[in-house]
């Protein structure tokens, strides 16, 4: 099964336990808080590895996620109601820790968001296609061309910045475990 397979056949399970428009707030409130979180831990990681750069670019892409995860705040500011048992959303956007490398370039970094805004195109658009309820539908297509949009900014930012080297990773003073 294919990585966007899997990501269509997680939207369907998650479209299944969605029962409403609230349902589906509260899941995007959850996915871009979870985004945002692990973009200002991955900016913080680089940071601690002294790679200022990369560390700016997860910051300000924090800032985007969590003003993605603020639009679903109701008028009042008051977070929508807690997700309901059977919602899994885990992964649906964030970079994993795991493919991060400390001396990652800038572009490196680019990379893995554009992965992790791809995820989310594909799980809104399947949200779109599989939602049983036409409000969800229709908010999970208005996410799916805001999270495209991610993607643009993204490719964007991405050719203002080089290949990396082949030696990318070489460190000659590398850090010290003992």
């Amino acid at each position: 099964m294919s990585a966007d397979d899997a990501m269509r056949a997680a939207a369907r399970k998650l479209a299944a336990a969605i029962r409403d428009a609230e349902d589906f707030r509260a899941c995007v409130f959850a996915i871009e808080s979870e985004a945002a979180e692990r973009y200002a831990e991955l900016a913080d990681l680089m940071a601690t590895h002294n790679n200022r750069e990369v560390a700016a670019l997860f910051r300000r892409l924090a800032e985007i996620e969590g003003l993605h995860a603020r639009k679903m705040l109701a008028p009042d500011g008051s977070a929508p109601r807690l997700l309901p048992a059977g919602i899994d959303f885990v992964g649906a956007e964030t970079v994993s820790h795991e493919a991060m490398h400390y001396l990652m370039t800038p572009r490196q970094a680019l990379a893995l968001a554009l992965e992790g805004e791809c995820k989310a195109v594909a799980l809104f658009e399947a949200l779109a296609e599989g939602a049983a309820d036409p409000a969800i539908r229709r908010l999970a297509a208005e996410m799916a061309v805001e999270e495209r949009g991610h993607v643009a900014l993204v490719q964007a930012w991405m050719t203002k910045f080089p290949e990396p080297e082949a030696d990318w990773d070489h460190d000659p003073d590398p850090p010290r475990l003992d």
